[in-house]
């Protein structure tokens, strides 16, 4: 079996050997070129569309900038006894140098894109800029119309009860993408709207405590996934412990003294790893921040002992 009988018959192009009476040699080239012939001239001109896409697709390579392989040329029959409608393509390809290989000069024209690279837009809504990290897409998403409003809450109303960040401190700080790339101190604020929106209420609030409560969770969980890492508490800070203890007052807040318990014993860990109740680890420290870690200090020497007689009375009971 010849190998022009192993190709595949199609309507309007076809292949055949001598038997079939086609024009082909019985190789299957003249003179060193291919042939791709039509059966008969009714087929051929039956589908003008497709021998018409073939001759546009092989013009648009040969005219693409970017092409680095020469393209087949096409050229009428040249064969003496060819005479019908046939298509010569040739086989062998056109002279080139090697310089040929060689891709063209790129321009913004040519680019495969259609705009040059520093130009390129991105999917992003905002373009952040690169030195800063968002590390709680949740503070991102709410600072502006819920953690700052409720931090407005927390300096009205717990302050008093909680006086070791003021206001302008605070407020100063959430300006700076240094704080808030700061892990501690992004939990503590989290701590603090989370404790003031559930404590305390006033009256048309409560009814609104179910959703607070919701909210409140919502921002604990966060700060614990800030804080949950192997090294959380090895090297403790007055915003960790000050996260702790609002969790504290949040859980009981929530119902949950066993929770609240084992909250501020953390906090109390922690200020007793920072030598909170020895003198001595006050000298090194500016007028400010003494004053600051003193407060911290009595305030959990205070609500320790007041937890444990709460504790006391409660499983006396």
């Amino acid at each position: 079996m010849s190998w022009q009988s192993q190709l595949p018959k199609s309507p309007g192009l076809g292949v055949s050997d001598q038997s079939s009476g086609s024009a082909f040699a019985p190789n299957g080239t003249i003179d060193g070129v291919t042939v791709i012939q039509a059966t008969n001239d009714e087929q051929a001109d039956s589908q003008p569309g497709l021998l018409q896409a073939f001759l546009d697709s092989c013009a648009d390579i040969a005219r693409s900038p970017l092409t680095t392989f020469p393209a087949p040329s096409i050229q009428a029959p040249s064969h003496p006894g060819n005479t019908s409608n046939s298509l010569v393509v040739s086989s062998q390809p056109a002279a080139f140098s090697p310089s040929s290989f060689a891709l063209p000069p790129r321009s913004p024209t040519s680019s495969l894109f259609p705009f040059p690279r520093s130009e390129t837009p991105t999917l992003a809504l905002w373009r952040s800029p690169a030195h800063i990290e968002d590390i709680s897409p949740l503070l991102t998403l709410t600072l502006d119309n819920l953690i700052k409003p409720q931090l407005e809450v927390f300096f009205e109303r717990i302050f008093p009860m909680i006086p070791i960040y003021t206001s302008r401190e605070i407020f100063a700080r959430l300006q700076s993408p240094a704080y808030l790339r700061n892990e501690s101190f992004v939990s503590m604020i989290l701590s603090m709207a989370a404790l003031s929106l559930i404590h305390p209420l006033h009256r048309h609030e409560v009814s609104q405590r179910h959703t607070r409560a919701k909210q409140a969770k919502l921002l604990m969980d966060e700060a614990c996934m800030l804080r949950a890492r192997w090294d959380h508490g090895c090297s403790p800070t007055v915003e960790g412990i000050l996260t702790s203890f609002c969790m504290f007052g949040a859980l009981f807040e929530l119902g949950q003294p066993a929770g609240a318990r084992m909250r501020l014993k953390e906090a109390v860990a922690m200020g007793e790893a920072m030598r909170l109740d020895n003198a001595g680890s006050y000298a090194n420290l500016s007028e400010h921040e003494a004053n600051r870690r003193h407060k911290l200090f009595w305030m959990l020497a205070v609500t320790e002992r007041c937890a444990v007689d709460v504790h006391r009375e409660m499983t006396e009971y």
